[in-house]
């Protein structure tokens, strides 16, 4: 398994997550008070967020990314407590949502180890299921966390270097045939 296809599918949960995410909080939020969008949304952004909410006039939570969304979450969780059943565990699923999320931002150039791997992923399902995201999406997730652990991972190795060295050769082969087809061209002039 190489570390492409990893990276990959992990940002395709966290994609799922944040949908899944934004469509909890619009459903709880506007439930908080009159005047939810600045008091539940703006009023719990970091700076650079609320900065970046007004300057592209945002309107609907879909348009947050992953951090902002946990962050508001995770912010207003004693607000949306007192009118939902929610329990702790939930909220530290949240919090730890952050860290995974964190985790494959800021993804160096190697994988971190497949332990951490596993735990995120551990974590996502935990955050998916809180959520009620899709039997589909959970089965999928459920099987990619197996494959990770049955697999063998090869750090650094990627299909995408395969995909270069064959449109390298794609090329060469190309370059190749224009000069034959050019010196032909010339040495029947010639002849």
């Amino acid at each position: 398994m190489d570390s492409t296809y990893i990276i990959k599918k992990v940002n395709e949960y966290l994609h799922v997550a944040t949908g899944s995410l934004s469509d909890w909080l619009s459903m709880l939020l506007p439930k908080a008070t009159e005047n939810w969008w600045e008091e539940c949304v703006l009023d719990r952004l970091s700076f650079n967020q609320r900065e970046m909410a007004k300057s592209k006039n945002f309107s609907k939570l879909a348009e947050f990314d992953l951090a902002a969304l946990l962050r508001i979450a995770d912010k207003n969780w004693y607000t949306m407590r007192s009118f939902a059943y929610l329990p702790t565990s939930e909220r530290e699923c949240i919090r730890a949502m952050q860290g995974v999320r964190n985790n494959w931002a800021h993804c160096g150039r190697s994988l971190p180890p497949k332990e951490s791997i596993l735990h995120d992923l551990e974590i996502i399902q935990c955050f998916f299921e809180q959520l009620s995201v899709s039997n589909d999406q959970l089965i999928g997730l459920k099987q990619f966390k197996t494959e990770v652990e049955t697999g063998s991972m090869t750090p650094g190795y990627c299909h995408a270097d395969d995909e270069i060295l064959q449109a390298d050769y794609a090329e060469d082969i190309f370059f190749w045939k224009v000069l034959q087809y050019l010196f032909f061209k010339q040495w029947k002039q010639l002849r």
